[in-house]
């Protein structure tokens, strides 16, 4: 089974989520999002994430609370209880 990381760089590169990006000295925070910046590679010390709002909707998921990445090591992923065809 594909690692934590492996799985989140995997969403972030399908912009499926995007992460925040903590401002240092100078300033502000921002978003994420590989469709928005081709560009921009996926931060491996990221650790707040946020699912694409189209997803979101379509998918209609609510905001819950957050888990950090250590948390989410002990977090099982039913994937096999997704049939192909809702994919």
């Amino acid at each position: 089974m594909p690692s934590y990381t492996h799985m989140v760089r995997e969403l972030y590169n399908f912009s499926a989520i995007g992460y925040l990006k903590v401002g240092g000295a100078g300033g502000g925070s921002e978003w994420v999002w590989k469709y928005e910046d081709s560009d921009a590679e996926y931060d491996a010390r990221a650790n707040i994430f946020r699912v694409h709002p189209g997803l979101k909707e379509v998918l209609g998921l609510k905001q819950g609370r957050a888990y950090s990445a250590s948390e989410m090591d002990h977090v099982e992923i039913a994937i096999d209880d997704v049939d192909d065809e809702d994919v």
